[in-house]
């Protein structure tokens, strides 16, 4: 799936450098459902218990479905058309329903929302990405030090994480998953380990590991670098603390090809070394928890 969306994201890229087109219809919801696409991953988990079973017999009929919402201002027109027809949203829920078992439909929709960002929100089961949110990623990846190529991987790994991040919200919620401690750091973990497990190759984990490493650069260029009380009462870790616990995990999942993390300093050798253990267990956490509802499990 993840080379699928580098390659839509590059569509996208090209699609929203472009001039502004002019004004737009009024807002129309636009939606599609998905076809289904390939996606692996490992399920060394331990077996279901009897209520993870029943959940299994209940044969769950949900899905993700991609939509798009027409913006009301021109501004997003670009956003808006080069994620519909590069179908970004309906090759991300393809991969998703090709993966997992849901008790009701999960929508993923791209919207204008008033800010930048993506949210989950329970009372209607959705997925929002603004278009506001696509627009400054890729403001922000022109003004990096980067080329062509360089500024699609690192929009497509920070979209890939922001969209995984919000499924896992939406995954503790719709499955009733239980979680110990911050929720934003638990889902922080699954979307790593969604995007690692998927690698089947030492050729995809590089990809895999890169998409990674590209996001938790965009949390670390979006700190502030200061921060007052609020800010560590935040429900969501620091951005530095979220690009080093990525870190780690990249490594943890392979330190042989992960090596260069520590050998360029990108993460201290003392948290290095716990790594490995560390990323076994988020990942035997979270393998063990959705495994009665992954469809290879079925």
């Amino acid at each position: 799936m993840t080379r699928t969306i580098a390659i839509l994201i590059a569509l996208l890229l090209t699609a929203c450098t472009r001039e502004q087109a002019p004004e737009m219809a009024a807002p129309e919801p636009v939606s599609t459902e998905a076809s289904p696409t390939q996606i692996t991953t490992a399920t060394t988990a331990s077996a279901p218990t009897s209520e993870q079973t029943a959940v299994i017999a209940q044969k769950p009929k949900g899905k993700f479905i991609a939509s798009y919402s027409v913006p009301s201002r021109k501004k997003f027109k670009d956003e808006y058309l080069a994620l519909k027809e590069a179908q970004l949203l309906e090759e991300f829920a393809a991969g998703l329903n090709e993966y997992l078992m849901l008790p009701r439909n999960i929508r993923l929709d791209a919207a204008e929302c008033g800010e930048a960002n993506a949210f989950y929100s329970p009372d209607d089961t959705k997925i929002t990405l603004c278009y506001e949110f696509v627009s400054d990623l890729i403001k922000q990846a022109g003004r990096e030090d980067l080329d062509e190529d360089e500024q699609s991987d690192y929009i497509a790994g920070t979209l890939l994480f922001v969209l995984l991040h919000e499924v896992g919200h939406a995954l503790t919620h719709v499955l009733e998953l239980p979680v110990t401690g911050k929720e934003e750091d638990a889902v922080d973990q699954l979307a790593t380990v969604l995007l690692i497990e998927e690698s089947a190759t030492d050729e995809e984990f590089d990809e895999s590991a890169d998409f990674l490493a590209n996001a938790a650069y965009w949390f670390a260029s979006m700190s502030e670098g200061e921060y007052d009380s609020e800010a560590f009462a935040d429900e969501h870790s620091l951005g530095e603390q979220r690009y080093y616990n990525m870190m780690c995990w990249i490594y943890g999942a392979n330190p042989e090809a992960g090596q260069d993390i520590v050998d360029d300093e990108l993460l201290p050798e003392s948290r290095a070394a716990q790594c490995p253990d560390e990323y076994r267990q988020i990942s035997s956490a979270w393998q063990r928890l959705l495994k009665p509802h992954l469809r290879q499990a079925s």
